[in-house]
This record gives structure tokens, C-alpha cells and sequence, in this order.
């Protein structure tokens, strides 16, 4: 065909039928010979062809493009969901649009309204808008949340409770009974969930932090006398915890044991290599993407009370080199 574009009408008389049968076993809009759909694909796979985007999705009101609106896409935790929710998107043909609301509710907020009218649904990723101008923001259009349940909406999360007392168990079972907890950010409903269940367990809670590097360091200085174990909100916080902590003369595992959260690449790298708890991140986007594909499908509901069809994804442990038995006299 040259360098000119491949049209219907070409795939049309290549197949020998006409240009509405061939949008016909495009769409599958109508009944047609099972002889008939084969002989159109062989002719698009032929002539390479590839139907506009929005042409395709017009007559069923579709753009065939969700959106994927994660709070910071530096951090791997949030990077791995918006990976796992892209290639489950890919693979029911949609096109995915990630957008960074950079740790903002008012840019989240303002995300949505310029996204929700060009795409047939969102996924968001543990949004920190308020709960009434989310809900009203997102109106009727399609939408899951992961690790973040709102009365009213769809949505995925990890078992929080089940992490922190993986991480306490492991610990415990270590001999360790003085057992810090380095809490995450304020105003998020993982660092919420994972707060609540290390004050019910008794640990002794430090900070909030922020979720980095910078915040672990910081939380070192800040361990009660006599901590022989720390569990961190999650893998980067636990990172900078174990290089403060080693600068300052202490050793990890061996004087302080250190475990993680999330299990983000970062945790198999560093040294010594991060006991973690490992979160089901890509799957969290991909049962986010199935769930949303339900209401853009008409099969699922848009908006429903969280009931027990509400999936919680588990988490388990995964053991390294950051956390050691305890020995008296060494801290």
C-alpha cells in the first residue's frame, strides 16, 4: 500500500465484502458468518491495519482510555500499581493515562475534572482528597480506589492489619520485645490502617514521617531508649532508617533489627538486603482495572457500600538480612 494509510475500504476489497461488513466484525455489532469475521481478519492482519481509536469507540459513547491518578510516581510503591493497572489495561485493549497529583488533594481534585471527561474511567491510588469532594468530583463516571474504601465506591486494598502483625510476629518470634513502629504521613488511609493496628499491638509508635528516605533518617534519632526492633511504614522509610542508624555506630541486624513495608525493588537491593513485608502491588492495579472495567462494561456497579465483595488482597513476609535473633547486652 506505499507509505499512504491503510483504510477500510481497502481492508473491504481485500476481503471481497463490503466497508460496513467489515466495521461489522471489527465491532461485533452485528451477527455474521464465523467464514466471514476470518476472512476480514486475514485481511487487516494482511494490510496491517488499525482502526482510529475514537472512531472505534464513538457509536458505543467510549474514548477506549482510562486514567491512573497516583499521588507521587517517584515512589516505587505508587510506580508498581500504575505498572500492574497499565498492562491489565493493555491487555483489554485500553490506552492508560498515568497522572502525578504530586502529594496534592487540590491537584488530585483537579486531575480528576480534567481527566474524567476524556477517559471511561479512573483508578485512583490512594487519594488524599476529602471523602465529599472526591465522591462529587468523580459524580456517576466510573471509578475504583486502592487502599482507599469510601462508602458509595469500588474499591481494592491490601491487608494492612495482616502486615504490621507479620512484621511484629517475625519480631517476637526473634526474641524481641522492645519493638518500635515508625508511622507514615498524616491524612492517608494506609498509614491510618497500619497506625492503628501497631498502637493495638503495643509497639511503641514514632513520628509521622514522610514516606522517604529523609523521614526514616530522621525517625532514628527519635527510637525510644532500649529499642531493639523497628518495623517502618514502608521500604524507603526503613532504608533511611538503616543508614542513620548504621552512621551512628549501631548495626543492622545485629544491634537493631530492622524490617520494611511494601517489598519494593529497592529492598532486595540495598545491604543488608530489607526484611519486608511484601504488598500485592501489581495486582492491586490489575484488580483495580478489572473491577473498573465491570462498570464501564455495565456489569459492575458504579457506586456500591463496600461489602465483603470488596476484594482485600493478602500480604506475606519476606525474610532478609536486616533482621536477626536478639541478643541481650548489645543495644
Amino acid at each position: 500500500m506505499g507509505s499512504r494509510a491503510v483504510t477500510l475500504a481497502d481492508v473491504a476489497r481485500r476481503a471481497g465484502v463490503s466497508t460496513s461488513t467489515v466495521s461489522r466484525a471489527l465491532n461485533g455489532t452485528a451477527p455474521l458468518s464465523p467464514a466471514t469475521v476470518a476472512r476480514v481478519r486475514r485481511a487487516v492482519d494482511a494490510l496491517g491495519y488499525s482502526p482510529h481509536r475514537s472512531a472505534r469507540h464513538l457509536a458505543g459513547g467510549r474514548t477506549g482510555a482510562i486514567a491512573v491518578v497516583v499521588p507521587d510516581l517517584t515512589n516505587p510503591f505508587f510506580a508498581t500499581i500504575a505498572r500492574g493497572a497499565q498492562h491489565r489495561a493493555h491487555e483489554n485493549g485500553e490506552l492508560t493515562v498515568i497522572a502525578d497529583a504530586e502529594d496534592s488533594p487540590s491537584a488530585e481534585l483537579e486531575l480528576i475534572a480534567r481527566l474524567v471527561p476524556d477517559v471511561d474511567g479512573v483508578v485512583l491510588c490512594s487519594p488524599t482528597a476529602p471523602t465529599a469532594r472526591l465522591v462529587a468530583a468523580l459524580g456517576s463516571r466510573p471509578a475504583v480506589l486502592v487502599n482507599r474504601p469510601i462508602r458509595g465506591r469500588a474499591s481494592v486494598v491490601a491487608d494492612q492489619r495482616a502486615a504490621v502483625r507479620l512484621a511484629r510476629d517475625h519480631l517476637r518470634g526473634l526474641g524481641h520485645e522492645r519493638i518500635a513502629y515508625v508511622r507514615g504521613p498524616a491524612g492517608k488511609w494506609t498509614s491510618s490502617a497500619r497506625d492503628a493496628q501497631a498502637g493495638r499491638l503495643g509497639l511503641d509508635l514514632v513520628g509521622p514521617v514522610a514516606p522517604t528516605f529523609g523521614g526514616g533518617a530522621r525517625a532514628a534519632s527519635a527510637l525510644p531508649r532500649g529499642t531493639t526492633a523497628v518495623i517502618a511504614h514502608n521500604d524507603l522509610v526503613a532504608v533511611g532508617l538503616v543508614d542513620a542508624l548504621t552512621s551512628s555506630g549501631r548495626r543492622v541486624p545485629e544491634d537493631v533489627s530492622v524490617v520494611g513495608c511494601d517489598d519494593v525493588e529497592l529492598a532486595s537491593l540495598v545491604r543488608p538486603a530489607l526484611t519486608t513485608v511484601r504488598m500485592p502491588l501489581e495486582q492491586l492495579g490489575r484488580r483495580a482495572v478489572d473491577r473498573l472495567a465491570e462498570q464501564i462494561s455495565g456489569s459492575g456497579p458504579v457506586g456500591s457500600a463496600p461489602t465483603a465483595a470488596d476484594p482485600v488482597l493478602a500480604v506475606t513476609l519476606t525474610v532478609r538480612g536486616s533482621t536477626a535473633p536478639y541478643a541481650a547486652g548489645r543495644t
